[in-house]
């Protein structure tokens, strides 16, 4: 049985991490044995998902900014573990690859979940730029920019970097059976408040939304701008009209109740949210940014807009008064996710562990 340790620095819910429990219990399936290892402690729904699937999660202490002592306490757990396979996620390399070259392992995996200028700070990409000069290091890009924007930013020929789409368990997810709307459309945005998710001007462009429609803007997630939102929200009198709806669990069975699903990112990479709001069928509007124009064909499996108030604004407006357009782009979008699942993802892993 193959080992993997598949690193990232926390488990909370988010996109990246949500790969990662999704990528470790489709790797068991297979026969692996993945064990999932994090530098800082917490509990979160997928940390209970990965316990339920047998997954060992490991908890190797760092300190907060630079801890030099993570290099001694990685290098006696990974000798102790003698994986065959290292995988990466997000901001670990630095600790994690030097480490690995010490003990003679060769097979490391970065998987790049951003815009790859924007995933690491500038210090950090230059010691990724060395790893993979070195060949220490294989990254691998989620989707066809993603890929780009590596072989942009390393200067990486395209052979030089795998490109392999996000996958989700779609086992649970059906398609909505009705987009009628009762009363007062419904929208949804799932992320955490952060700069990145673009909540500030979300909450323009649906001030905007009601002078036309009437509707209901529910906000899923926490981040550390949450309090800034919602003194916005209460500035422009929307109280009534915003709804902060905290961590969700299970994010399928909230998009079922939804009408229309918005993501006005300032950038991206591939939005797991997105994945699960394509396999609901959900009417998507989304900047076309990132990833983003990998997943959704404007005007057919949804709308996309420039990084513009007006335009989110207008897309929502024109997918909220028209119910033909809603289920049209909703069901190709569920039609397109079977792209996206889990298997297909964890299979093409598997074909990279094994050659490179």
């Amino acid at each position: 049985m193959k080992k993997i340790l598949l690193f990232i620095p926390r488990l909370a819910v988010a996109g990246a991490e949500t790969m990662v429990q999704d990528l470790a219990i489709g790797l068991k399936n297979k026969g692996y044995n993945p064990i999932v290892v994090c530098f800082y402690e917490i509990t979160s729904s997928i940390t209970e998902k990965l316990d339920q699937a047998g997954i060992s999660i490991v908890v190797i202490e760092k300190k907060v900014g630079f801890d030099i002592s993570l290099y001694k306490k990685l290098y006696k757990f990974i000798n102790a573990e003698r994986p065959d396979v290292i995988h990466t996620h997000l901001n670990v390399d630095k600790y994690v690859v030097p480490t690995c070259k010490i003990l003679g392992i060769n097979k490391v995996f970065h998987t790049v979940h951003n815009i790859a200028s924007l995933e690491q700070k500038k210090t950090d990409r230059y010691l990724t730029k060395a790893f993979v000069k070195l060949k220490w290091l294989t990254l691998v890009g989620i989707s066809p920019e993603i890929k780009k924007s590596i072989c942009d930013e390393y200067r990486l020929k395209s052979s030089r970097v795998p490109m392999i789409f996000n996958g989700r368990d779609l086992t649970d997810y059906l398609a909505k059976s009705s987009y009628t709307v009762e009363n007062d459309i419904k929208i949804l945005h799932i992320g955490r408040f952060s700069k990145q998710k673009n909540h500030e001007m979300l909450i323009d462009a649906f001030n905007d939304f009601l002078h036309e429609c009437k509707g209901n803007l529910f906000l899923a997630g926490e981040g550390e701008l949450q309090p800034e939102i919602q003194q916005k929200v209460q500035k422009l009198g929307l109280a009534e009209r915003v709804i902060f709806l905290g961590l969700q669990s299970d994010v399928h069975k909230l998009m079922y109740s939804m009408d229309v699903f918005v993501l006005p990112s300032l950038y991206e990479g591939m939005p797991i949210t997105l994945i699960e709001a394509m396999a609901v069928g959900m009417p998507i509007v989304a900047t076309n940014v990132g990833g983003v124009q990998d997943m959704i064909s404007d005007g057919k499996s949804g709308l996309l807009t420039n990084v513009d108030k007006n335009e989110i604004a207008d897309a929502l407006i024109r997918v909220a008064c028209n119910r033909a357009l809603r289920e049209s782009i909703g069901r190709v979008a569920y039609l397109e996710s079977k792209r996206y699942n889990m298997e297909t993802m964890v299979n093409e892993y598997d074909k990279i562990y094994e050659l490179i």
